[in-house]
């Protein structure tokens, strides 16, 4: 049977290690919860598990071979530890989240641009075709800028006036292949209605578009303009 006074004695060796553990231990359940809170990233986990197992190497090492001093030792330990991760939570929030925050507002922006643009290109009527292929250029830069406006201007818009030729495009749907800085890809989805003058059924076709746009003077342009089917 344990005597009263190893059972006492036991207790404070307990007691002990707790007060030994404890410091670490809030340094480590901070790493977790920053990690939880702020994302998963790669970086972010290498970091916070470096500190998790810094500290509580630190704590094994002066439990065993620095009692007496522990106080004092686990304050130098954990200090480190903690400015360690009060820099990588910095880290985190003042350059990984507006990051994060600017790639997914660009994300919104350029479907919403590319959908647009999509339908704007492929929407016209006979009565304000002119105005109609205007605001699309608008819309355009580069290569595309000037092929677009050739075709409009020598084929289009004479067809659309001659034949009565209204064109109806809908957006139905966008996805993001890729964005950065000032480049982007967006595949859009069309619902288009196309009527001529003299034929009763209006036509109907679903297309698929590749829109790829480039950001000039802060605005985003489409660069390229693939259908896909």
């Amino acid at each position: 049977m344990i005597s009263k006074q190893n059972f006492g004695r036991y207790g404070r060796e307990i007691g002990s290690a707790a007060v030994d553990l404890l410091p670490p231990a809030i340094v480590a359940a901070a790493a977790i919860a920053a990690v939880l809170v702020l994302g998963a990233q790669v970086w972010t986990e290498a970091g916070c598990g470096l500190v998790i197992v810094a500290t509580l190497g630190f704590a094994l090492w002066n439990r065993v071979e620095h009692r007496q001093r522990r106080s004092r030792r686990l304050l130098f330990a954990a200090a480190p530890a903690i400015v360690a991760l009060a820099v990588l939570v910095s880290l985190q929030m003042l350059v990984q989240r507006p990051a994060d925050h600017d790639l997914a507002s660009a994300r919104t922006t350029v479907a919403q641009t590319a959908s647009d643009g999509a339908t704007s290109i492929l929407s016209y009527k006979p009565e304000t075709v002119d105005q109609d292929l205007a605001a699309a250029k608008t819309r355009l830069t580069g290569d595309f800028l000037d092929t677009y406006g050739k075709l409009a201007d020598t084929v289009v818009g004479p067809t659309a006036k001659e034949k009565r030729v209204t064109m109806q495009a809908t957006p139905t749907g966008s996805a993001v292949e890729s964005v950065s800085r000032d480049q982007a890809t967006v595949i859009v989805y069309i619902d288009q209605i196309t009527t001529v003058a003299g034929n009763p059924s209006p036509s109907q076709s679903q297309n698929a578009l590749r829109v790829g746009l480039a950001k000039v003077d802060g605005r985003w342009l489409i660069n390229r303009f693939e259908p896909l089917f």
